[in-house]
């Protein structure tokens, strides 16, 4: 398999369940904190040529939440997805091999 992390799919820690695991945010997250985090995003930011942004919260923000990085797609002026792309509590499914990443990592 050639990059497995190109089918991931990153999960924001708002203690779902998925895939057998539950996503447990550092404190309790929930989605208007997410609506928050992306307003503040397209606020502070320009997109790139791909109309995304890619926008760190501050130490402030990981260490409530446990995300440090967040992406936001925007589409005619529109945000069209929010998710995480980096902290301790962001989980990321790789569909193509059925595992989560650090599953792969430890293998």
């Amino acid at each position: 398999m050639d990059d497995p992390e190109k089918g991931a799919t990153d999960f924001f820690p708002m203690g779902q369940e998925i895939k057998g695991r539950n996503l447990e945010p550092a404190n309790e997250m929930k989605k208007k904190d997410i609506k928050r985090m992306a307003y503040q995003a397209v606020k502070n930011s320009d997109t790139d040529r791909q109309d995304r942004i890619t926008y760190d919260l501050g130490p402030k923000l990981e260490s409530k939440t446990g995300v440090s990085t967040i992406r936001v797609v925007t589409r005619n002026g529109r945000i069209r997805q929010v998710y995480p792309i980096e902290g301790d509590a962001v989980h990321k499914w790789i569909q193509e091999v059925g595992k989560w990443k650090d599953e792969l990592e430890s293998d």
